[in-house]
């Protein structure tokens, strides 16, 4: 079992710094297509309807959230199923825009000038207020014709990254960088992508293997006295899990009700589902136990 190694820390160590992984630094550097932040711009240009705090829905559930994020983690998300539930959640600087029930399907695009040369498709199973059951890759579900044309329409001279993400074939938010959880590549992918920022050659190689991702998530009143990361790492290798990577809990980039105590990759989705089943077990009788302890 590997130890996750961010991105940062890859960077690092292969001398790379024409690369941002996170928005707060792409906001700051890649000023001419920040625009992709702005949620209520991205939904207005896809001809769905949406409005700022104070407009009226025409119908619910609408989804409120922030127009702009830079810490992600659904932050201020909130499904509103009636005029009620809207009024009672006015939080400034939030937009509303139609519930999109389903899969999310996360995309890792490459743009060199404009034009999209390459990707990749994450499948996110949506699990409770926001949050995500597991992720998986599949590369056989391809990007619309609607929305490469979109993309490449407002996005004609961009070279880099870009993460977007997509339910019923709507984008509801888009990134100027890869997906934060970068499981799936390797040090040749980096190498690469730094090559086509600079005008370089560079070749990108189709990713085919199956993985699956599942978030464990934890309340926000979460008692750390109880984990024991000795414990749940032995459970992880003794299913043969193939990479863990523990989450700051007390982290900016974690939400305000639910946070991501740990992220762990298996090969078999079966496995996984066993996995944090037995998480759950380990963390409800350590509770249990610790006062006596």
């Amino acid at each position: 079992m590997k130890i996750y190694e961010n991105i940062s820390n890859i960077l690092d160590r292969l001398n790379i710094n024409n690369i941002f992984f996170n928005d707060i630094d792409c906001w700051e550097h890649l000023k001419k297509d920040k625009i992709i932040y702005n949620k209520l711009w991205l939904t207005e240009i896809q001809n769905i309807d949406c409005g700022p705090i104070g407009t009226i829905p025409k119908k619910y559930p609408i989804v409120v959230k922030p127009i702009i994020n830079l810490y992600g983690m659904s932050r201020s998300f909130k499904i509103c199923h009636n005029e009620n539930e809207y009024n009672n959640y006015q939080k400034d600087g939030c937009f509303w825009t139609p519930f999109f029930s389903g899969d999310n399907f996360n995309y890792d695009i490459i743009f060199d000038k404009g034009k999209i040369v390459y990707y990749n498709t994450l499948i996110s199973k949506p699990s409770v207020n926001g949050t995500f059951d597991y992720h998986t890759l599949d590369n056989t579900i391809k990007l619309s014709n609607k929305n490469i044309l979109l993309l490449q329409k407002y996005f004609m001279d961009y070279t880099g990254p870009m993460n977007i993400e997509i339910i019923q074939n709507n984008i509801i938010e888009g990134h100027l960088r890869l997906n934060g959880d970068c499981y799936i590549y390797d040090d040749n992918f980096f190498i690469n992508l730094s090559n086509l920022i600079k005008g370089n050659k560079y070749n990108f190689i189709e990713l085919k293997n199956k993985i699956y991702m599942f978030p464990y998530f934890v309340s926000y009143k979460f008692n750390k006295n109880f984990l024991s990361k000795d414990e749940i790492e032995i459970i992880l290798r003794e299913n043969n899990c193939l990479v863990i990577n523990w989450d700051n809990i007390n982290s900016n980039y974690q939400r305000n009700d639910l946070r991501r105590l740990l992220m762990y990759i298996t090969d078999d989705y079966d496995n996984g589902i066993i996995i944090r089943k037995k998480i759950n077990n380990n963390l409800l009788l350590r509770e249990k136990l610790y006062p006596y302890i």
